[in-house]
């Protein structure tokens, strides 16, 4: 073996990187035109699959060869008995399929120990992330439905879980023309928590246009749109973190709650935020 898992590892987190630093140039050179943009994000979505799941082998058949090359040669059983070469012949060849689904087995196992002690690791930031979050769902028997990283994951994984909890079923570009509309009529309560690129503070006319990229574009909605949604639908909202979930919309309490996961590192792209929905028992 020319590296060792450390080593392994450390060239894992630069090729992760440098995917991070390609993704962000694909991004820069089709900036403006949205579907162009569509596209590459749909590609950069492909890449980091193929990146991850490839890592994820290299590691597993590291971890298989590491523990094939620690084994002891089993030893050869002998035995001196008068017995007909067709006897021989067949026993053997008993003995060696038996030997045969043995080593399946044995290799099985290790294959599943070397997957398991992958998982438990947490090579990546990702997957780091996603224990942390498990942490906090695995008690409540909730898991993380995945939903599509194009700009609209926040507005689809509230579509999502109004369908889930029969709420009502409407899709992601209602939910943003439903946000735009309340943000429009609550000006005074949501234009202090905005601020320009720049970091100043919100004018007038520059609120009047980020309420029409949330209804229109394919931007990225956030803490601020989530206050609007739980006013909106009257409904309160958990957001599970790495940390401490956050709870919004606590006047709402009595209703049943929309529950959201948020990811810093889900995708290279960046903040992304998934559904959370019950174990389906079966």
């Amino acid at each position: 073996m020319s590296e060792d898992e450390a080593q392994m590892r450390e060239r894992h987190d630069r090729e992760q990187k440098e995917l991070q630093d390609k993704t962000k140039l694909m991004l820069e050179q089709v900036k403006g035109d949205k579907k162009k943009t569509a596209q590459v994000k749909k590609e950069i979505e492909k890449l980091e699959d193929e990146l991850t799941e490839a890592q994820q082998q290299e590691m597993i058949e590291y971890k298989l060869e590491k523990m094939n090359s620690q084994e002891d040669e089993e030893p050869k059983q002998t035995k001196s008995t008068k017995q007909s070469e067709d006897e021989k012949k067949a026993k053997k060849k008993e003995q060696n399929k038996k030997k045969v689904d043995k080593k399946k087995q044995k290799v099985e196992k290790q294959k599943q120990e070397a997957i398991q002690d992958l998982v438990n690791s947490g090579g990546s930031d990702r997957d780091k992330e996603l224990d942390q979050i498990k942490i906090s769902l695995n008690p409540l028997g909730l898991y993380i439905k995945v939903i599509d990283s194009d700009g609209h994951c926040l507005y689809r994984a509230v579509a999502d879980q109004l369908s889930d909890l029969n709420i009502e079923n409407i899709d992601y570009k209602e939910v943003r023309k439903r946000v735009a509309t309340y943000l429009r009529a609550h000006k005074d309560d949501y234009i202090n928590f905005l601020e320009t690129p720049s970091g100043d503070l919100m004018t007038d006319q520059g609120y009047e246009k980020y309420c029409d990229r949330v209804e229109s574009s394919s931007d990225w909605g956030g803490q601020v749109e989530i206050m609007a949604l739980t006013n909106i639908l009257k409904q309160p909202i958990k957001v599970f973190t790495s940390g401490q979930p956050i709870n919004m919309g606590e006047d709402h309490k009595d209703k049943p709650t929309i529950q959201l996961s948020y990811h810093k590192h889900f995708y290279a792209l960046g903040e992304h935020y998934n559904s959370v929905v019950k174990v389906r028992k079966t």
